[in-house]
């Protein structure tokens, strides 16, 4: 990785400021930390704790389930348009074998 390339950038995670350095987008490390604030924030008023560490555990966890329920949802989506695709060649092929005959 290329130090020279790096930015550092300020954000705001559960009322605690980190600076963390990106090669990549400002933009969107800010928007991952902006998400994980806002779990954490409403994990924090739904959840009669005080306990940073069990909040971000929390957060982590609705994370990872968003995550896996979009992963689960696309791939899904992939299988349909495969077998969709599948389909119209079969239709395409059958169609053209018939003018050729």
């Amino acid at each position: 990785m290329d130090f020279d390339s790096e930015t550092i950038t300020s954000v705001t995670i559960y009322h605690r400021s980190y600076q963390l350095r990106t090669g990549g987008d400002v933009e969107y490390l800010e928007q991952l930390a902006r998400h994980v604030d806002e779990q954490m924030l409403r994990i924090s008023e739904e959840t009669p704790t005080v306990d940073t560490l069990k909040i971000a555990i929390l957060a982590a966890l609705n994370i990872a389930d968003e995550y896996f329920l979009n992963k689960k949802r696309l791939e899904a989506a992939e299988d349909q348009v495969c077998r969709k695709s599948t389909e119209l060649v079969e239709l395409l092929e059958s169609h053209l074998s018939r003018e050729g005959s």
